[in-house]
């Protein structure tokens, strides 16, 4: 059970005997409950995680979602955003790529179809 004292609101907790281990917290649970409860503002995802990693090793953990919305992760460059054809604007995650190698050129990719007389033309006739 986490520890009430985790949010920095709330660090008079910290010696509190009641709350020192996991099994005293969970003996206490209603009141554990009632005090991080108690705490008026939910803070966001990056607030919280802050005030639980500043304790504890490990780090936030953030979805899709999160990361193409985050204008700090969208300042390192790794998202580029292309028009496609049939969808409109459609943001990318340029995954592994290496900062010592250029970047390669960005397109979208083709609709279903496109290249089909292409690919058919170019094929080897047989009788």
């Amino acid at each position: 059970m986490a520890h009430p004292a985790e949010d920095d609101r709330r660090s008079d907790l910290l010696d509190d005997i009641r709350f020192c281990n996991s099994g005293s917290r969970f003996e206490r649970k209603e009141e554990v409950v009632e005090i991080i409860s108690s705490l008026d503002v939910e803070p966001g995802q990056r607030t919280a995680m802050g005030c639980l990693t500043r304790r504890r090793s490990g780090g936030s953990v953030f979805d899709t979602g999160d990361l193409m919305n985050d204008p700090s992760f969208r300042a390192t460059g790794m998202l580029t955003e292309i028009i496609h054809p049939t969808r409109g604007p459609v943001v990318l995650l340029l995954a592994g790529q290496d900062e010592r190698s250029p970047t390669p050129p960005i397109s979208c990719p083709p609709t279903l179809g496109q290249h089909t007389d292409t690919i058919l033309h170019d094929l080897p006739r047989t009788a």
